[in-house]
């Protein structure tokens, strides 16, 4: 897939019409404007979500991104179920089902339509350092990545089985600098009655 003319505009055209006015009027956080990625903040720290995942966005090697971004632009093209394609939400974690590959994660986000809905869980995004909010985002990307590349199932079929994309989730987030373990370290010094290290940043 490669990113058309036709879904250049169709994407140019839908951000003026649909997107521009929630910028506007505050309730849209543009993430990446050159590509028109934006977060709907519905609860939680909007602004320093969409710094976080910025900063981890731009630590996917460029190759990573190209292909995500076609994916992107690909549900723009011919018209999918998001009307614009990402659809970030950041909310109350009442809609975020459960994630099987990594228990962990089952209240703290999760992917779907195929990659074009990423939900985050804003009571849990606003407690963990940054760091770790980034490599929660690392990880939901490097699930759309599996679906822009096709080795994530799709509703058509199975591709690998949980256990293997799983691994290549970690595999692919330790590729990119990014910690696939720091989750389940947060939450064992939680769970210990050990204050939690906060000082982390998106870009360390």
């Amino acid at each position: 897939m490669k990113i058309t003319k036709k879904a250049r505009t169709y994407r140019q055209n839908c951000f003026r019409e649909f997107m521009e006015p929630g910028v506007d009027e505050g309730y849209l956080v543009v993430v990446e404007p050159v590509h028109m990625i934006c977060i709907w903040p519905l609860h939680g720290n909007g602004t320093r979500f969409a710094w976080i995942f910025f900063g981890a966005w731009r630590r996917l090697p460029r190759r990573v991104r190209r292909k995500i971004l076609e994916l992107w632009y690909w549900c723009d093209d011919i018209g999918c179920a998001e009307t614009f394609s990402p659809h970030i939400v950041l909310d109350d974690g009442r809609y975020i089902g459960n994630f099987v590959e990594n228990p962990e994660l089952a209240d703290l986000a999760v992917v779907e339509e195929n990659g074009h809905r990423l939900r985050f869980n804003a009571q849990m995004t606003d407690q963990l350092p940054e760091n770790v909010v980034a490599d929660v985002v690392a990880y939901m990307l490097a699930m759309v990545f599996q679906f822009a590349i096709g080795t994530r199932p799709d509703r058509q079929g199975t591709v690998l089985s949980n256990a293997n994309m799983a691994q290549e989730v970690d595999d692919l987030m330790s590729d990119w600098g990014f910690d696939p373990e720091s989750v389940d370290d947060w939450y064992e010094e939680t769970r210990a009655g050990r204050q939690p290290d906060t000082r982390g940043s998106a870009g360390s």
